[in-house]
């Protein structure tokens, strides 16, 4: 049986700098752990590692000791563990970690075939993770996040691996969702595996009651207390309609028809969009978009039609109602520096700079290129590029989901500010109700075959 797992004098060393130092970290198989820190700390360079997942610029040093009832197994950190002992890793970009081409069946149906699981198995942990049986046999490329994420986590309950780590495992996820992943992690480690999770899901933390580790200034420590910051006063709306929508309706795949109430976002508002997963918020975020076509009904933009059943924006046009994906990581083109990524999507040089500020991107990230950066890093790059353009109307999916909660709070007071002196509106979609009800922002609600407000839009 695992009892526990140690990091002995555990360093990342990337370019001659240490990125992520630990020593004494203990993890005890009956509690797990939970990683918090900053965007951009190094959780996921420390998770990828005790998944001997860094790239070859990165160097380690250290060692990992697995306790159990015989002794003790020891490796390099950074490296492969002996046999039998397995690691598998959920990451943070769950979508990219899946073939667009196949569908979830077909993804669980080869993880069971490499580790000698049945069918009764994957339908098992199907189950377990609370997976829509008509999505299965779905490409991937349709699902939502939180979607793709449980399939993740089906996998990993298929393989059963001696270290379960999983990168934001809750992005994307409502409570329902939330509480099958406890569930799911709380079986693992009943049964022995050691659960290592990196979050700011303040709400899944708790839930887990796990040892909680966080990284300040690059060294692994035992949690301290995290000074809370007051939210942001909501400046008023001045009422000015900016994006509105009227008959508007939407599909999802072949069978699925969304109906939308009649609404306004206001000039100056940030409105918030929530929903079980895979109810339909990113498709309306697509369809307001004009990435998609709308079924019926039209969505105006300063009392103009911007997209109508009948056509959508093109070119230029598109700009004008910004959508920042759940997805950063398809979102990027991985060959490019973030400060080409932003420059090139500006509608002026001013705009550059004042996306950067919004988006709390320092100088010291521009030369870098994507899949250098954190989850968090990647999602504010994106939010910057979006920004720069030029946007009447900000539509931010999922957005701060892989934040932490101090920036989350000073970002979105800036974007508020930006919304307010710019006539502009902004459109949060998110799982964190706790979130939006400490920033007194009013909701949207998709319940699946349609989207109502619960509160004032405006």
């Amino acid at each position: 049986m695992i009892r526990a797992l140690r990091l002995e004098r555990v360093d990342v060393v990337r370019d001659g700098s240490t990125m992520i130092a630990a020593d004494g970290m203990v993890v005890d198989a009956a509690r797990g752990c939970v990683v918090s820190g900053p965007s951009g700390s190094g959780k996921t360079t420390i998770l990828r590692a005790l998944a001997g997942r860094l790239d070859r610029a990165a160097e380690t040093s250290g060692n990992v000791v697995l306790r159990d009832d015989e002794g003790e197994t020891r490796w390099d950190f950074g490296g492969a563990p002996p046999s039998p002992i397995r690691v598998a890793m959920i990451p943070q970009d769950a979508s990219a970690a899946l073939d667009p081409l196949h569908s979830a069946a077909r993804f669980l149906a080869g993880v069971a075939d490499d580790y000698g699981r049945s069918h009764d198995d994957v339908r098992r942990a199907v189950d377990a993770v609370g997976f829509p049986e008509e999505r299965l046999f779905a490409s991937t490329a349709t699902l939502s996040g939180g979607e793709a994420r449980r399939v993740l986590l089906a996998a990993l309950v298929v393989a059963d691996p001696t270290i379960w780590i999983l990168d934001e495992p809750t992005a994307g996820l409502d409570d329902a969702g939330c509480a099958r992943v406890v569930a799911v992690l709380d079986a693992a480690r009943v049964s022995g595996r050691i659960v290592v999770v990196a979050t700011h899901d303040a709400r899944f933390a708790e839930r887990m009651g796990a040892a909680r580790f966080s990284i300040a200034d690059g060294v692994l420590v035992a949690e301290s207390r995290v000074t809370n910051v007051n939210p942001s006063a909501p400046p008023s709306a001045s009422g000015k309609p900016v994006l509105s929508w009227s008959g508007l309706s939407f599909a999802i795949g072949t069978t699925r028809r969304m109906d939308v109430e009649d609404a306004v976002l206001a000039a100056g508002s940030v409105v918030g969009l929530v929903g079980p997963s895979g109810s339909g918020k990113s498709s309306f975020c697509a369809a307001l978009s004009g990435e998609t076509p709308l079924a019926s009904g039209v969505a105006r933009l300063d009392g103009i039609p911007f997209t109508t059943a009948a056509a959508r924006p093109v070119g230029s046009a598109r700009r004008h109602v910004g959508w920042v994906r759940q997805d950063a990581s398809t979102a990027l083109d991985s060959r490019r520096t973030v400060k080409y990524l932003v420059a090139e999507a500006a509608e002026s040089p001013n705009a550059v700079a004042e996306a950067l500020s919004l988006a709390e991107l320092p100088d010291a990230l521009l030369a870098r290129v994507p899949g250098s950066l954190s989850g968090g890093e990647r999602q504010r790059v994106q939010l910057a590029r979006v920004l720069a353009s030029g946007p009447r109307v900000l539509l931010l999916d999922e957005v701060f989901a892989g934040i932490d909660p101090e920036r989350r709070t000073r970002m979105l007071r800036r974007l508020r500010a930006w919304a307010a002196d710019g006539d502009r509106a902004v459109l949060l979609v998110t799982h964190d109700h706790g979130f939006l009800d400490a920033e007194a922002i009013p909701r949207f609600v998709a319940s699946g075959d349609g989207i109502l407000a619960a509160a004032p839009a405006c």
